[in-house]
């Protein structure tokens, strides 16, 4: 799905209102996505944290582990954006180094996080962890979680979502192109009733990443 700099825009701000739930101002936020381009998913996050009043740091572009765990700890992130993976990563090697972190956020993104992830990382960090769901590192954001309940809010404004069968594998289309569908490859299912957080659009739950099938 070709980005625009209105599309770039939308995103920014829909994260940035999810942001400001529980980032504050002067905030660190360590932001573990390529930020070369404006539709790179990193960029896209970096706006969102400043319309949040938050300060946006990046990882690379020295990508090495001791790295990351140096800039999460000298600059006191409060609040990580990566990969799942990345996340648990960087969880068991500050547990195994004995580098306290202070990091009281998460947010998974980049793919699909299933729950063992959920469960691992807020093991390993203590912290609260928050979900937006995209189809790759690209700029199409399609939901994000209301921290309270498990699953993603779909973001029903712009995308639907489908669900081959009860719980099958995930199509992302555009409202403003209906005839477009991005596979995800991942299972999960839909599910439309109240979630706890009082809202009531649609969650997908019980995310599978696709490497994960069958395993």
């Amino acid at each position: 799905l070709a980005a625009t700099s209105e599309s770039l825009n939308q995103s920014a701000e829909y994260i940035a209102g999810h942001l400001r739930l529980f980032v504050k101002r002067h905030d660190r936020v360590l932001i573990c996505f390529p930020t070369e381009n404006p539709a790179d998913l990193g960029s896209i996050f970096v706006e969102a944290v400043r319309r949040a009043e938050g300060i946006p740091m990046t990882w690379g572009p020295d990508l090495r582990w001791k790295t990351l765990l140096r800039k999460a700890f000298s600059e006191r992130a409060v609040v990580i954006i990566a990969p799942p993976l990345i996340i648990l990563g960087l969880s068991k090697l500050a547990k195994a180094t004995s580098t306290p972190l202070n990091i009281r956020n998460v947010v998974t993104a980049g793919y699909p996080c299933a729950d063992w992830m959920i469960d691992g990382i807020i093991k390993g960090l203590d912290c609260q962890t928050w979900g937006c769901f995209g189809p790759g590192i690209g700029p199409v954001i399609s939901g994000f979680s209301c921290g309270i309940s498990r699953g993603v809010h779909i973001r029903e404004d712009m995308y639907d979502v489908t669900v081959d069968g009860e719980k099958g594998a995930i199509s992302v289309s555009p409202k403003s192109a209906p005839h477009l569908r991005l596979p995800i490859l991942d299972y999960g299912r839909l599910v439309a009733d109240r979630c706890p957080c009082g809202r009531c659009n649609t969650r997908l739950m019980d995310i599978v990443p696709a490497e994960r099938l069958g395993s």
